[in-house]
């Protein structure tokens, strides 16, 4: 058994274990303030998926593209579970 604990580092792209770490720990509750402060603005959709890439990006996940298209998934999902199913109102923003 090596020093490593059975770490092996992951393929391109893959969420790394290093940005949880001190260092970085700043990074996760400045983005809940901005996504806090620009949901009355963007609205629920757009904060949440914006919010959600930005989390992974800040989580070590470095496929843009991807994240983005995850965040708009799970923005979707949560409106229509949230809005549509439960009645609760979002925030429209500009965007509607």
């Amino acid at each position: 058994m090596s020093g490593t604990a059975g770490v092996e580092p992951g393929p391109p792209g893959a969420v790394s274990g290093t940005s949880g770490t001190a260092g970085g720990a700043w990074r996760l509750p400045v983005l809940c303030v901005a996504y806090m402060a620009v949901l009355p603005w963007l609205g629920f959709m757009s904060s949440t998926a914006l919010f959600t890439a930005a989390m992974l990006g800040a989580m070590g996940y470095r496929r843009v593209g991807r994240a983005l298209a995850f965040g708009l998934a799970l923005a979707i999902v949560l409106h229509w579970v949230f809005a549509v199913w439960m009645q609760v109102p979002l925030p429209e923003g500009w965007l509607g």
